[in-house]
């Protein structure tokens, strides 16, 4: 059976305001590949669309030609509406194609998405064991009935089924079809990386905490991959596609100390030549293990922390005190699909400010911040090949832009 993957198309305009979507870039989307991987082995014929690189009407040509059985779309909650318009034209243009909708945006609306009388099926949370199961199905002419992990429209009906298993033993998956993608020329924002080509991986699934920023798609209960299987993986993209960094995507890679451990020491085993980068928790990290860490080739880690400033903590996220009092000290200034994939403006705007002061100290913020002559200094010591060059560039033209439209608005 012909398997088509793709999100809906998107621009740096989506993701950036027009100050610094200069320093933008673009990365593989792991879900589809492994997504891809598994139907692939369960003997389909799969293609994968990278939707920075196609336009949707390209993506509808590759439905008419191509004539896919199964049409899959990934999409988060802010590209719902793209998302939705896409699987509505694709059911225009192969009428008979079965459509499926996956990924954090389908699995937080559920049977809300089901609006849209074109979506066939939604697969909630973690994809593999239900994707392969729904093709073999579609594949036979069969219902989803009792399919566990996807929610599915029978006649006038929707019909939501039990969730599916999380897969306990992450090392049964085959690594993720990257082949499918290798010919896009990814490039990660300017800054996000030191060495290219990059990509990216993900070497457990869940998280045991709760940071209220966080939807844990993936599930309460952190499982992982094993070190070896890990640097499998990282192995054959140095070997066979010549990858120099990685960027992993776990919630909390350090999370189990004696696994991140191994890891480390099995890049070391191997020598390795590869960089990486990851995030954690602060209380998961000591001088030890950090040491570890940056032998085998960790630069940076991400940590998560909201704000140092007590009062800063007091943002309206849904769901907290201030958010339901909102209106006693300002107010939501857009709707989130309003406000694009990095909420561009001005989302909380307080009574004694305008929404266009609140952007224009943002912008300042940034600028002072990036425009110090020590951190100028610190970026071009730092110049070893190309990429860095361009990344200096690119990120001072954002920062020149930032300024120019601060000085613009002041003068009005």
């Amino acid at each position: 059976m012909k398997c088509l993957l793709t999100a809906p198309s998107w621009t740096y305009d989506d993701i950036r305001s027009a100050t610094t979507k200069s320093v933008a870039g673009v990365w593989p989307m792991p879900g589809l590949m492994y997504i891809g991987a598994v139907l692939r082995r369960a003997g389909h014929e799969v293609r994968i669309l990278e939707s920075f690189y196609h336009t949707r009407q390209e993506m509808l040509q590759e439905i008419a030609e191509w004539k896919p059985d199964l049409f899959g779309v990934y999409s988060v909650a802010l590209m719902w509406n793209r998302a939705r318009d896409l699987i509505r034209m694709a059911k225009g243009v192969r009428p008979g194609v079965f459509t499926v909708a996956g990924g954090h945006g389908p699995t937080a609306f559920r049977t809300a998405c089901f609006d849209e009388p074109a979506l066939d099926a939604v697969v909630c949370g973690e994809g593999e064991t239900t994707a392969v199961a729904l093709a073999e199905r579609v594949a036979a002419g069969a219902n989803l009935e009792g399919l566990r992990g996807c929610i599915w429209r029978d006649g006038d009906r929707i019909v939501e089924n039990p969730p599916q298993d999380p897969i306990t033993n992450l090392d049964v998956l085959p690594f993720p079809a990257y082949d499918l993608v290798a010919h896009y020329p990814y490039r990660p924002s300017y800054g996000q990386v030191l060495r290219l080509p990059v990509v990216e991986m993900v070497s457990s699934r869940g998280c045991k905490n709760n940071c209220i920023y966080c939807f844990r798609m993936m599930g309460n209960a952190t499982r992982y991959r094993s070190p070896g299987h890990v640097v499998d993986e990282m192995e054959w993209y140095v070997k066979d596609y010549g990858v120099r960094e990685i960027k992993f995507w776990d919630e909390h890679f350090a999370l189990d100390r004696v696994r991140t451990i191994g890891i480390c020491e099995e890049i070391l085993r191997r020598n390795l030549k590869i960089v990486f980068w990851c995030s954690a928790r602060v209380d998961a990290v000591d001088e030890e293990l950090l040491r570890m860490m940056k032998r085998a080739g960790c630069w940076c880690i991400n940590y998560g922390m909201e704000s140092g400033v007590d009062k800063n903590l007091k943002t309206p996220f849904p769901g907290t005190e201030l958010y339901k009092n909102v209106h006693l000290y300002g107010h939501i200034n857009a709707p989130l699909e309003r406000l694009g994939m990095l909420f561009k403006g001005a989302p909380f705007v307080p009574y004694t400010m305008t929404a266009e002061q609140v952007i224009d100290l943002v912008q300042r913020a940034y600028a002072d911040y990036y425009a110090r002559p020590s951190f100028v200094m610190r970026r071009i010591a730092r110049i070893r090949e190309w990429y860095d060059v361009q990344a200096l560039f690119f990120g001072g033209l954002s920062v020149a832009r930032m300024r120019f439209h601060t000085l613009l608005r002041t003068a009005k």
